[in-house]
């Protein structure tokens, strides 16, 4: 071994031992990322709950659908069923809470009053006089303030006799979360608005009616009534132990006064909830401590326990803090291993239902023992003359309510040994340790509670889950059974799923052997009764396993079943009417199967009844004939079911489910009683008399049933009962004595009933068709039936994401490509791949999702395609300002900076020459002047006459173009324009020019000036021009195809603004000969100024100041800003519209929106209409003024412009609705009358410098060749939010979410969405910006000061189908939306110019394309300022949006967007193949190691085609053989089954009983090597397929040298695509795992080259090489790179690491080191190895290339389970991050200088972290500077960049490396290391932070990120948590405040609210991947 000491010489350098700082931050979570979901449920969160059968009002109106509520590890998702399609629009997110929920139940109306006690609904509307906002108990607020603040009441109607109605008006659900981990319960309700950012307050500076918010923070959270803490309580009965806090709760809830499906009548009771903690072993659970004492096989038994206890009632929300644990009643053990509770229906009182195992038996089964009870004992049919054993055997061996009392159950020994000398029957299969099932009735406010009935070691021991009976017993569903017990406790029915049911089924529930004593058995319940029965005939023979399935009723007897891959089954609970006694239960296959699942995680279903049965029934109309309401005649039930998955995407349907279906060949009764089949035929007996052998069945009351009552509404037939034996007439009369005789509540059973060939098949010993007969099998005669099922939406999930690598990709869908242009781009061709890719924009790739949800998920931003993609062309310009587009013109003008005309470009198509005929489409520049005049002449322009607005030419090649736009009316088109002349005397220097088409013109732009309109500022009253809005038109009211007016406004420096209306008329006629007029239209221009402040108000304060900042005009529904009719009285005092006349008022609420608007709504209800069909009333236009003082004015235009003036308190024209606080970050901005007093910012002077309004969602153009239905329509309209985005001076961005809301008057207001952006420039592009001008590359302040700001803020429309906004701020922006909610995505641009040379990077942007495009018809033009000579840009023409609004994309926020490529396979790793002989730009190339998840068909099982007697010899045959191994080893003295371990007998275990069902299919999986083309859709080039039970574990594609020993040649290199293996066989864990290693080489095909282009050559994989690898399976590979440039292999295989050198084509062993268990991942750093054991921590080591060694430099010595390994640094410090599996973060360092270090041979750590995710990769990336943020090709912009300050790079901060994970809940985050001044600074803020803002769920971010310590850690790691990471999440939280809370916070800390953000800012830019 090389010396220890000189190995730690080489090892970094001391100064690399400082600590590093690091911080976590989320890029996007599971609830923004992925719609994923892991539990679901149907709430009234938006809209209160309904009484009754009503919609909150009268009994015959529709009640609204509930809100669906999706949670997925720590995020919860609201959504809302639009009404017309189904469509899921997403209503609220609530994401990075601080606990990972695992449990999601409803509490009706749990956060409002007792029915009738609501103050707010008493008084009919608007708040109550006592409903204070005021918080108090964590910010909660009183009981009459939530009904005031929360309540959505509709207002009107206060009739006496509605008052009971409406006073349901308030009832709003809660939501009872239950957290992993530490055990905690919370009950929540979100907080109005969902969106905002502050509370509803009505503190002393606000009043009811202003719309103003106060608080920190508090508004957009899940505010918590309740929270309980059962951690104490577990902590203290867990008797010592730690591991039950390891274990994930289970909850149960109980209906209380949902009145829904399930049967619960509607009651005022409160809801009881059960807890099981500590998995079923911590006893903190019920009222009594003598409960279990009452079960006679369990008292005094130590064990385990549930936990119900008594819920928040409602309307109790003051108990925020916690009720404390100890005062609950507690229960001692007793109960074993609890493994599900549920809430049985139909009791008075609330009886909870107890799935546990027996402690006798010590817990549930060990699988691994099921099956092998040959010897077990069918007691009952055992003979017994012991009253006692038959009292036992009734209660135990039936599975009847026995009695349980202890005294009569206590056998002695003495009926033992009676009972042992009697004669037993055995049976061939079973367990002896079945599961029991106990019912509880529990009082509650009395603390009592008494077991009604057990079920001892009677329920399959592969049960799991309690599905309770909508009104009588509850299903108890096993993987290969299910079980019906009735609400008496008897077992009426189990249905065995598969041929394996026998296994985990006890004795006495299997059925005896057909030719047995008991087989012939039928008296009363007959042969199948209460036992395992297979599917009934004439159903096949089912071979199902319900693990993982899911399954939910859909009505009182049918459930619906969705297996783990998605399969939906109907299972039916069949019973005749006339005989309670006959149940049997049936699964049938629905034929439908919900793709992309993986595997089913939770199903959610709300049968529609009758109060949703309309809804339904539209969302099915397509299907119905009956004039589109749905409703089909005989339907029984219909509703929506949610089916998700945690694993990949998410479905909603809609189902109609028919009346019983008479099956065909099911036999019928006649008049006269006799059984005949469907064709006539009476069977041979059917004349028979009833006598001994054809006894009926009793009833309830001991009478005998009349022989016609079989066919009385009855579902099934009983056919040949078997004659009773004497024992089984014994064992009915004592049934029916110890029978509990409550009527309807007594427990029933099936007779037996057998095919007509039965008793023949029986006689000859004659086993069940495998193939499905219906020998002795129960018969149904009718089957309820799916009439219809429709998907109405689908939610694409990502599941668990894997390691991502770096590489290009073809993001645009092949339907959107266009061939690259022939002129106008640099697109190209095939070049090296080390200069291509260097200068290529990246996109990250990553694994997502399982089996059929599998794929890939791209990570990438609008911006990063090449030529040929999303980008048709690219072209070079220089010092352009802006570009105007003229759509009909097929013109693009650009701007030039210097005010001296603009550029031209004309869209044309030409042929791009390609064998297939296609076209390109380009533009081309034209001359602005006609006829190419002043082309080439050389004439000086500034020499010549000054320019006239009346030339064309002039106008477009002199004069500084502002504003211009296109419009079209009167069939005919023209174009507006707003330019600038040059200084003049003669002329004003700023005019209105409109222009149309010139048809004389043969060259040139082909334009005419038609109209001009001087603007009159000769006394420059109005100082300088600040900036223009864009042109809006208005159409005519008469007639839509015809404009009225086009308005557009300007602000001017002065502190005014201008509002400009174009108005449109006809001609006048000309009469004689007059030459008619030119154009079919006439203008006129009106003016009216808005003023600012006064001149004596000058020097007011900055606040008090009226002047003008920001001005826009917009068109919008009429409806939008109107006050409703019945405003209440403090509404009318608020400003109103002066004018009626042209905007009638609007209708009443009821009448007028088809879709109610939501409390809590964040899409778009304010376009909700009536109608069937989108509104056609013309929209208004609106003007929007914002002044200095935050105060936003809106007016009507047409009110505006009839007044020349507009002061700021003017009394004639008031604005429709204002609101103070804009540009100040304003959680809410509300309608709020004059003089409102609102918090300002007091240390900071901001305005707005730039306002919108835009609407963003699906664009109501359709798109050509593209049919939507009406009712897609109508969604769409609903999806289409109101935004309102604000620019401040300092470069902050505010977007606010526009709706109405019942509890504020229905009048509009905007809640501020957040967004956890800063868009502001930062402090070092200020700084680089001073070096540029310091070295003249960028012009002076002074001379690049102007008053002039062009606009940023551009709407677009019909782009890619969706309508949004694109911000070109310094970090440009898109504001689109994704299912109605508005989020953000960065754009970045390629070969951009590092921040700070210019203002923003983005100078220009359009999306009004000329006609003649096509494939860009939906594109957009963008002017950046790429790499060179500060002012040289690129105009680039995109076709869209594709990579955003992708058919499987997501928008998760973070500025990113995700593409989920489906491939239907699960990727296990994947690695780009960065190589120029393999990869191209135009065919970037990948290995993908993919496994296929399959079933195994077994069938092979059902039939071994062996007889009878030959498997009797052969059982005969290994059973002497078992003797003869026994007396061996006997007489040898060892244990035979440790002697031949290797030959255990399996094959017992997997006998199918094929009369029960068949043989399942098996869950196998396929490995696979795949080569994909990533530009071509991913197709797959060629693959390698591993061989059977071989593992595919590790895949690496790198270099390896050809050493060749002892040879003076250079070794070559070549490339390898590695694959790591492992093979397990049949033997399973039994043999040790053996790994392999493969090398592949990807070469290029001749042969199918053949005839084809040499461009891209195909592609096939080569195995090159292959190494066995003994030491185990082979888990990691890396590369090493040492010494003279030698590449070898690192390989991590069972315990060890070995150094592989390639030579003479094969690997060679050239050096290893020995770990402690398993190597879990080596990461490679130079010559540092970082090995992780997955358990025994880290270990450092180093390789030496002098001796081939490996050397351990130091290694973490407490013991840690690794799941992930990853390396950050700063500058020369480097720390090592581990996640283990407790989800926590441990940052390490090599440190040996450190006294913690013990002399340098322990890893020292430094900071911790509980992430509360799992993931099992960290990779590194490069942290990004805010310069080079904007670029989607680094490595260009960063050489432009160090040619501008050679000095960058040299930071520490420009030298950061991070790590990124994507983790299995489907969220994406990174690990950033910070320099000290910043973390220090975000350490105080995180503080503060966490103190001061309102926390979802009352729970604790503080506590949930301290270190979760393991069970094997606790022993041997000290108690204190080191702490000192930054959690991202919580302190990007600061960004979306409102100023003066920043300000607070800053101050707090001692610092600013620029240097915060700054800091902010930088963390962002450096987690970003993309």
């Amino acid at each position: 071994m090389a010396d220890k000491g000189d190995a730690k010489k080489s090892a970094p350098a001391s100064r690399g031992a400082r600590p590093l700082h690091p911080a976590v931050l989320t890029a996007f979570g599971p609830g923004r990322g992925s719609a994923s979901s892991e539990l679901a449920a149907w709430a009234y969160l938006t809209r209160p709950r309904p009484f009754g059968n009503a919609g909150g009002g009268d009994g015959d109106e529709e009640a609204p659908l509930p809100n669906l509520v999706t949670a997925q590890s720590n995020s919860l998702r609201v959504y809302t069923v639009l009404p017309h399609a189904g469509t899921l629009a997403l209503t609220a997110v609530y994401d990075n809470l601080a606990g990972s929920v695992c449990s999601l139940d409803v509490i009706p109306r749990g956060t409002s009053g007792v029915r009738g006690e609501c103050a707010r609904c008493s008084e009919g509307g608007g708040r109550a006089d006592g409903g204070k906002g005021g918080e108090e108990g964590g910010g909660t607020a009183d009981d009459e303030g939530l009904a005031a603040i929360f309540a959505d009441a509709t207002t009107g109607n206060t009739n006496d006799d509605n008052d009971a109605a409406r006073a349901c008006q308030c009832a709003y659900d809660g939501l009872l979360l239950g957290f992993a981990g530490h055990p905690r319960l919370s009950l929540v309700y979100p907080s109005a608005p969902m969106v905002g950012g502050g509370a509803w307050s009505t503190s002393s500076t606000s009043s009811d009616t202003d719309g103003s918010h106060t608080g920190v923070g508090t508004g957009g959270v899940l505010l918590a009534s309740a929270i309980i803490d059962l951690g104490p309580a577990l902590a203290e009965h867990g008797l010592g132990g730690t591991s039950f806090m390891e274990q994930d709760i289970v909850v149960a809830a109980s209906a209380g006064a949902a009145g829904d499906h399930r049967g619960g009548n509607e009651t005022d009771d409160d809801p009881t909830v059960a807890v099981v903690l500590g998995g079923g072993v911590a006893p903190y659970v019920l009222p009594l401590p003598a409960l279990s004492a009452k079960i006679r096989d369990l008292a005094g038994v130590g064990g385990a326990a549930s936990t119900p206890g008594p819920s928040n009632p409602p309307g109790r929300r003051n108990q925020q803090a916690a009720a404390a644990p100890a005062t609950a009643s507690l229960v001692s053990h007793g109960f074993g291993d609890i493994l599900d509770v549920a809430f049985l229906n139909g009791y008075t009182e609330p009886t909870l239902a107890v799935l546990h195992s027996n402690p006798r038996h010590g817990g549930r089964a060990w699988p691994g023992r099921m099956g092998r009870t040959a010897e077990v004992p069918l007691t009952t049919d055992a003979p017994s003359s012991s009253a006692k054993a038959k009292a036992a055997a009734g209660a135990a061996g039936h599975y009847g309510p026995g009695k349980v009392d202890g005294d009569d159950m206590d056998t002695g020994d003495e009926d033992e040994e009676e009972a042992a000398k009697a004669p037993v029957e055995t049976v061939d299969t079973g367990t002896k340790h079945a599961l029991t099932l106990t019912a509880i009735s529990l009082a509650v406010r009395q603390r009592r509670s008494v077991v009604l009935w057990t079920l001892m070691d009677s329920i399959p021991a592969d049960a799991w889950s309690l599905v309770p009976h909508p009104a009588d017993g509850v299903l108890a569903v096993g993987v290969n059974a299910v079980t019906y017990v009735t609400m008496g406790g008897r077992i009426d029915a189990a249905l065995a799923t598969n041929g394996f049911a026998k296994i985990g089924c006890p004795p006495g529930l299997l059925p005896p052997a057909p030719n047995s004593a008991a087989g012939g058995a039928g008296q009363g319940r007959g042969r199948w009764g209460g036992r395992l029965a297979p599917n009934p005939a004439p159903l096949p023979l089912l071979a199902v396993q319900l693990d993982g399935a899911r399954t939910a009723f859909v009505s009182e007897d049918v459930a619906l079943v969705c297996l783990g891959n998605g399969t939906l089954h109907a299972l039916e609970v069949h019973r005749r009417r006339s005989s309670p006694d006959d149940t049997v239960l049936s699964l049938f296959p629905l034929g439908h199967k919900v793709g992309g699942m993986g595997c089913a995680s939770c199903l959610a279903v709300l049968p529609a009844a009758a109060r949703h049965g309309g809804s339904v029934g539209r969302y099915l109309a397509e299907e119905a004939e009956d004039g589109g309401r749905g409703d089909r005649t005989g339907a029984r039930t219909r509703g929506l079911a949610f089916v998700g998955s945690r694993m990949g995407d998410c479905t909603l349907l809609a189902y109609a489910m028919d009346g019983p279906v008479r099956l065909a060949g099911a036999a019928t009764v006649d008049e006269g009683g006799a059984r005949t089949s469907e064709d006539g035929a009476k069977p041979a007996d059917a004349g028979a008399k009833d006598g001994p052998a054809r006894k009926r069945p009793k009833r309830e009351g001991g009478h005998a049933a009349p022989a016609g009552d079989d066919d009385d509404g009855g579902q099934l037939q009983a056919i040949n009962s078997p004659q009773p034996t004497e024992e089984e007439i014994l064992r009915r009369e004592e049934e029916e004595l110890y029978r509990d005789d409550d009527g309807g509540a007594s427990p029933s059973v099936v007779s037996a009933s057998r095919g007509d060939s039965d008793e023949s098949a029986d006689e000859e010993g004659g086993a069940s068709d495998p193939d499905g007969g219906t020998e002795g099998r129960p018969r149904v005669r009718s089957l309820a039936t799916l009439a219809s099922l429709r998907a109405l939406d689908s939610l694409a999930g990502l599941g668990p994401l894997g390691g991502g690598c770096f590489g290009p990709v073809a993001t645009c869908p092949s339907s959107a490509l266009a061939p690259p242009s022939g002129e106008g781009s640099d697109a190209a061709q095939p070049t090296p791949l080390s200069g291509a890719f260097a200068s290529a924009a990246g996109h990250y790739v990553l694994p997502c999702g399982y089996g059929a949800s599998g794929g890939l998920a791209v990570l990438t931003t609008p911006g990063r395609d090449s030529v040929g993609g999303s980008i048709l062309c690219e072209s070079d310009l220089c010092d352009a300002s802006a570009v105007f587009g003229l759509a009909k013109s097929n013109l693009v003008l650009l701007g030039r900076s210097d005010g001296k005309g603009c550029v031209a470009l004309r869209g044309v198509v030409r042929d791009d020459g390609g064998e297939g005929g296609g076209s390109a489409e380009a533009f081309e520049e034209v001359e602005v002047g006609p006829d190419g005049a002043n082309a080439e002449d050389g004439m000086d322009v500034d020499d010549g006459p000054a320019p006239s607005f009346e030339n064309a030419s002039d106008v477009l090649g002199r004069m500084t173009l502002l504003a211009a736009s296109e419009f079209a009316s009167h069939s005919a088109t023209f174009s507006v324009f707003f330019v600038k002349a040059p200084p003049s005397q003669d002329t004003s220097p700023l005019a209105i020019v409109v222009m149309s088409d010139d048809k004389k013109s043969q060259g040139g732009v082909g334009l005419r000036v038609i109209f001009v309109h001087e603007i009159q500022n000769a006394d420059s009253s109005k100082g300088a021009l600040a900036s223009v809005t864009p042109m809006v038109g208005r159409a005519a009211p008469d007639d839509a195809s015809a404009l009225a007016s086009v308005a557009f406004g300007c602000v001017w420096t002065s502190g005014d603004a201008s509002l400009f209306n174009v108005a449109l008329g006809a001609p006048k006629k000309t009469r004689g000969k007059k030459k008619a007029p030119s154009f079919p239209v006439e203008f006129g221009v009106s003016e009216t100024v808005f003023a600012g402040d006064a001149a004596e108000e000058d020097d007011v304060g900055f606040y008090d100041s009226n002047k003008v900042v920001a001005m826009d005009v917009v068109s919008l529904p009429a409806h939008v800003f109107d006050a409703p009719r019945s405003a209440s009285v403090e509404g009318e005092a608020l400003p109103t519209a002066t004018t009626s006349a042209a905007v009638p008022p609007a209708p009443d609420r009821s009448s007028f929106l088809s879709f109610p608007p939501d409390r809590l709504s964040m899409h778009g209800t304010w376009c909700a209409h009536s109608g069937e069909a989108p509104p056609t009333a013309p929209d208004r236009i609106v003007v929007a003024i914002c002044r200095r003082s935050g105060l936003l004015q809106i007016y009507d235009n047409e009110d505006a412009s009839a007044s020349p003036v507009i002061e700021a308190t003017s009394d004639e024209v008031r604005p429709v609705w204002q609101a103070s606080g804009c540009s100040h970050g304003t959680a809410i901005l509300g309608q709020s009358a004059p003089g409102v007093a609102v918090r300002r910012p007091e240390i900071h002077e901001v305005e707005a410098a730039e306002v919108r309004f835009f609407v963003a969602g699906p664009s109501l153009k359709k798109a050509e060749g593209v049919e939507t239905t009406a009712d897609a329509e109508k969604d769409a309209w609903m999806l289409r939010s109101l935004l309102l985005l604000v620019d401040t001076n300092q470069g902050d961005l505010h977007l606010y979410s526009g709706s109405k809301r019942a509890s504020h008057a229905h009048r509009l207001e905007f809640a501020r969405v957040p967004l956890a952006t800063v868009a502001r420039p930062s402090e070092e592009a200020g700084r680089h910006l001073t070096k540029l001008r310091r070295k003249g590359l960028a012009p002076s302040s002074a001379a690049a000061r102007d008053d002039f700001r062009p606009n940023r803020l551009h709407r677009f429309g019909g782009v890619s189908g969706e309508d949004g906004l694109f911000a070109a701020t310094p970090r440009p922006l898109w504001f689109v939306s994704e299912r109605g909610a508005p989020t953000v995505v960065s754009h970045k641009s390629r070969h951009v110019s590092p921040a700070g040379g210019r203002p923003v990077p983005v100078a220009g942007f359009c999306a009004a394309m000329p006609d003649v495009f096509q494939n860009a018809s939906s594109g957009f033009i963008t002017i950046h300022e790429r790499i060179g000579r500060v002012g040289s840009q690129r105009l680039t023409l995109y076709n869209g949006l594709w990579d955003v609004f992708a058919p499987h994309g997501l928008l998760p926020g973070g500025g990113m967007s995700i593409q989920k490529i489906p491939l239907g396979v699960t990727v296990r790793h994947i690695e780009f193949i960065d190589d120029a002989s393999i990869s191209s730009t135009t065919r970037p190339v990948y290995a993908m190691l993919v496994s296929h998840e399959m079933e195994a068909d077994q069938s092979n099982l059902n039939d071994d085609g062996l007889t009878p007697e030959e498997r009797q010899r052969i059982k005969d045959e290994k059973e002497a053989a078992n003797v003869q191994k026994q007396v061996e080893a006997d007489l040898g003295g060892f244990d035979m089954e440790q002697e031949w371990v290797e030959e255990i007998e399996r094959d017992e275990c997997f006998a199918v009983d094929t009369r029960l069902g068949l043989a399942p299919p098996m869950p196998t999986r396929m490995y696979e090597l795949w080569l994909v083309d990533a530009a071509k859709g991913w197709k797959v080039l060629d693959r390698h397929t591993l061989d059977e039970y071989e593992h595919g574990t590790a895949l690496k594609v790198m270099y390896l040298t050809d050493v060749v020993e002892d040879s003076d040649e250079t070794p070559e290199r070549s490339l390898f695509i590695s694959v790591g293996t492992s093979t397990i066989d049949n033997d399973g864990e039994d043999l040790a795992s053996r790994g392999k290693i493969l090398l592949f080489q990807v070469k290029k095909s001749k042969k199918r080259a053949l005839g084809k282009s040499n461009q891209d050559p195909p592609l096939e994989l080569f195995l090159k090489s292959e190494k066995d690898m003994a030491l185990g399976p082979v888990t990691s590979l890396s590369s090493l790179r040492s010494g003279e440039d030698i590449y070898r292999i690192v390989v991590g295989a069972g315990a060890e690491i070995t150094v592989e050198q390639w030579g003479s084509g094969k690997l060679t062993q050239v050096g290893f080191y020995h770990a402690h268990m398993q190597v879990q991942q080596v990461v490679l750093f130079k010559t540092f190895f970082l090995l992780s054991d997955a358990y025994d921590s880290l270990h450092f080591l180093v390789w030496r290339e002098s001796d081939k060694s490996l050397t351990l430099l130091a290694k973490d010595y407490e013991p840690c389970n690794v799941f992930a390994t990853g390396l950050i640094s700063r500058g020369g410090a480097v720390s090592f991050v581990c996640h283990d599996d407790r989800q926590n973060l441990s940052f390490l360092q090599y440190a040996p200088a450190d006294a913690a270090a013990r002399g340098g041979n322990k890893l020292v750590c430094r900071a911790d972290f509980h992430l509360g995710s799992q993931t099992t990769s960290l990779r590194s990336h490069w942290s990004q500077s805010s310069l080079l943020f904007n670029s989607c090709t680094m490595n260009s912009t960063l050489a432009a960049l160090k040619q501008q300050d050679a000095l960058f790079g040299r930071l520490e901060d420009d030298q950061r490396f991070s790590v990124n994970f994507g983790t299995s809940d489907g969220s994406f985050g990174s690990v950033v290391p910070l320099s000290e001044p910043t973390y220090w600074r975000l350490t105080a803020l995180q503080s503060v932070m966490s103190n001061a803002l309102e926390s979802n769920c009352a729970l604790s971010h503080r506590a949930w990120r301290l270190y979760r310590r393991s069970t094997r850690r606790a022993g041997c790691r000290s108690n204190d948590r080191k702490k000192g990471v930054i959690d991202g999440d919580l302190v990007m939280k600061f960004v979306d405040l409102s100023l003066p809370e920043q300000e607070d916070l800053a101050s707090s800390i001692g610092s600013t609210v620029a240097l915060v953000l700054d800091n902010l800012l930088e963390l962002g830019c450096a987690a970003s991947v993309v």
